[in-house]
């Protein structure tokens, strides 16, 4: 069964959202949200279980970032 939320956005957040809705051709912030969630909740699983998760720069593979662990585990 679907639980309703309501969340108060400043204007900086609430227009980070909106963006993201056309970068990603989401219909709905409520999506927007439902995906942000569904990647927040798989990096904190693969982090949990000693992974790391990088951002690799394709035209310089020397160019590579890992993500700052976000759990306290």
């Amino acid at each position: 069964m679907a639980k309703r939320v309501q969340f108060n956005f400043t204007k900086e957040t609430y227009v980070a959202i909106h963006r993201l809705k056309e970068f990603t051709g989401q219909t709905t912030m409520a999506g927007v949200i439902r995906d942000a969630l569904r990647v927040y909740a798989w990096l904190i699983g693969e982090q949990r279980v000693g992974r790391k998760i990088y951002s690799k720069d394709p035209r310089n593979p020397n160019d590579q970032k890992e993500l700052v662990p976000l759990t306290k585990i």
